[in-house]
């Protein structure tokens, strides 16, 4: 991301320092608002969330752990989406966080990324996207999740899925609606199906992945 206007999350950056909902909100509200694209860098920390974290309208923004495995975001019972990306996001950029209980939803999106991130004990889909455009998974690790670990519908094109790792979840990735998509390269354990494609799926490669 090209002039970058950087947001640091500095409260005390130690393992030990919790960040609440409200302030990790207000940190991406003001990110979001620089028209030259931002980045909020979460300290290690396990961060409790009372609600979702909602990105509105993002343009150019980066939303990053120092370290993916002790930064966690972890979801109070209820919350189905520890991230929901609303409204007309694009360029936007999820990497190195790990997501307990709950994961990320992003709507109409274009340009996503989300890499190397955890998502551990959801209980729902741990990464859905709806309408999104040129949309990259790579890197991620799912397990041990209720149900489907990754989810592209209603008209998603043109994405990828990468060289992640699934283990113990119901459904490793479903394809609904959606075309000219890749699943590639990836690594299902013991899911009851590594792959489906539903309801108009069309034009899609599902190809080198390894189910055990």
């Amino acid at each position: 991301m090209p002039a970058r206007c950087f947001f640091l999350l500095l409260f005390m950056l130690t393992s030990a320092h919790a960040l609440t909902s409200a302030e990790l909100q207000q940190f991406i509200d003001e990110a979001v608002q620089s028209k030259e694209g931002s980045e909020v860098v979460i300290p290690p920390g396990r961060h409790e969330l009372e609600k979702p974290l909602i990105v509105r309208d993002a343009k150019k923004l980066r939303i990053a752990g120092l370290d993916a495995e002790t930064t966690q975001l972890v979801a109070a019972e209820g919350i189905q989406h520890a991230l929901e990306l609303r409204g007309t996001c694009q360029d936007v950029w999820i990497s190195k966080l790990t997501m307990e209980g709950a994961g990320v939803l992003a709507e109409k999106t274009g340009s996503l990324r989300i890499d190397r991130c955890f998502f551990q004990n959801t209980r729902h889909t741990a990464i859905t996207l709806e309408g999104c455009k040129e949309a990259s998974i790579t890197g991620c690790t799912v397990r041990d999740g209720v149900g489907t670990a990754i989810e592209l519908s209603k008209d998603c094109a043109e994405c990828v899925i990468r060289h992640c790792n699934v283990a113990r979840c119901k459904v490793g990735v479903l394809l609904q609606g959606v075309k000219n998509c890749r699943v590639e390269q990836n690594d299902f354990l013991e899911c009851a199906e590594a792959t489906r494609e539903d309801q108009g799926a069309a034009k899609n490669r599902i190809e080198q992945n390894e189910s055990r």
